[in-house]
């Protein structure tokens, strides 16, 4: 990998403001968390693979605007290593995977562990659905499991639970015959027990008019889920996402959004599971409430578009600022949409922006989607990403940051 000692600078397309939550924000940013990788790729996630740390970069291929039917999502990417706070590109960690003629893997990734900690890994095919098949997109999955380099699987992943647990019905969640349930999240707690959220819809590809949210949970040894229906999730509008959060059987946080409302038009929905019961949470905030992160003692930290919220265990909120894009010349409203641990308190926090930068043969400016990846974790240097380049040279490191 490429080292430097000086980033490349690009000038940041300013975003639309929106109005600012009723929360004091403190004076400075938040001291603990720092940016570790950043640059024109349309996703920087962190994973963890078993006793490794690693970075998924490159494209989502995700565009919303100009499709046709049964065009495929043109997913580009590749993993880089954290170890001690040194980042490290190998093609070992792509061992076994399909590439590209530019070296990435042309799928988007997963990567997590099953029951046994092995690492698993999982290929996204995403395509718009053709018309007339009453979804959006078509997705098929590849399932990898690692040993000494990735190797194909035929059965199902196991993520723990009871070995007698039957498997979810597509139709018990729902109250109405006519709906089924639509699997969108799910968590296995410390204690085995095992949460999947969803909402109930039916065959159309628009959303069921009435947003009703459902979780199933088992318990430990329990061989048949259980169902909650969520409070007052009928007041949200349309298509949903949500990020569910599981410490135990009795403790589980759930957070959803309407992605194709304005930001300044979407509600904000908390709610907390104390092993018998959902409960909603007023937590005074005026943002949809996009992803949350358990950092152990009920600590939360949830990413809310234009706002990260620590959350203590009387839920009492306070505005976490970060520090600025480390790449971009001005200011820039920074999109913060995922927030996740992968333990030991490491906090991770998600965003994108746009930036002008170099695109195409001649390398002429253009408006590219550029992300930004925080952490508490110490690096030894500023990872940065351009997935124009080929997955050799995506990724540099410069050796201090500007």
């Amino acid at each position: 990998m490429q080292q430097h000692n000086a980033p490349i600078l690009f000038a940041a397309l300013g975003l639309a403001g929106c109005p600012a939550p009723a929360l004091t924000a403190p004076q400075a940013p938040n001291q603990d968390l720092a940016v570790v990788a950043e640059g024109p790729c349309q996703k920087l996630a962190p994973a963890r693979m078993g006793e490794r740390t690693v970075i998924i970069f490159g494209e989502t291929g995700y565009e919303l605007s100009d499709w046709q039917a049964g065009e495929p999502w043109p997913a580009a990417q590749g993993l880089v290593e954290l170890r001690d706070g040194d980042f490290g590109f190998g093609s070992k960690l792509l061992l076994g995977l399909p590439r590209d003629d530019r070296g990435y893997v042309p799928f988007d990734l997963r990567i997590g562990e099953d029951s046994k900690h092995t690492p698993w890994l999982r290929l996204t095919d995403t395509n718009y659905a053709q018309r007339g098949t009453g979804a959006l997109l078509k997705r098929t999955y590849t399932d990898y499991s690692w040993n000494n380099g990735w190797e194909q699987r035929d059965e199902a992943i196991d993520l723990g639970g009871s070995a007698t647990l039957k498997q979810l019905s597509p139709k018990e969640p729902c109250e109405d015959s006519k709906l089924a349930f639509l699997p969108l999240d799910h968590a296995i707690g410390s204690d085995g027990s095992v949460f999947v959220a969803g909402r109930c819809q039916d065959d159309k590809i628009v959303a069921y008019e009435d947003t009703t949210l459902v979780v199933a949970i088992a318990k430990p040894g329990q061989s048949q889920f259980a169902y909650a229906r969520l409070p007052r999730s009928s007041r949200l509008s349309g298509m949903v996402n949500l990020d569910l959060e599981v410490r135990d059987a009795n403790r589980a946080w759930l957070v959803a959004f309407e992605p194709f409302e304005s930001p300044e038009n979407r509600h904000s929905y908390f709610v907390e599971w104390d092993g018998q019961r959902f409960a909603e949470v007023d937590l005074e905030v005026d943002r949809g409430l996009m992803s949350i992160a358990h950092l152990g003692e009920n600590r939360l930290v949830i990413a809310a578009s234009d706002k990260l919220l620590e959350v203590a265990p009387n839920h009492h909120v306070k505005q976490l600022v970060l520090p600025p894009p480390r790449l971009a010349k001005s200011a820039t409203s920074v999109h913060l949409h995922t927030a996740s641990s992968t333990g030991n308190g490491e906090l991770w926090v998600q965003g994108s922006y746009r930036v002008n930068a170099p695109q195409g043969p001649k390398g002429q400016s253009a408006p590219r989607d550029a992300a930004v990846l925080y952490s508490n974790i110490k690096t030894k240097g500023l990872l940065y990403c351009d997935a124009q380049e080929p997955a050799q040279a995506a990724v540099t490191v410069w050796e201090s940051r500007p």
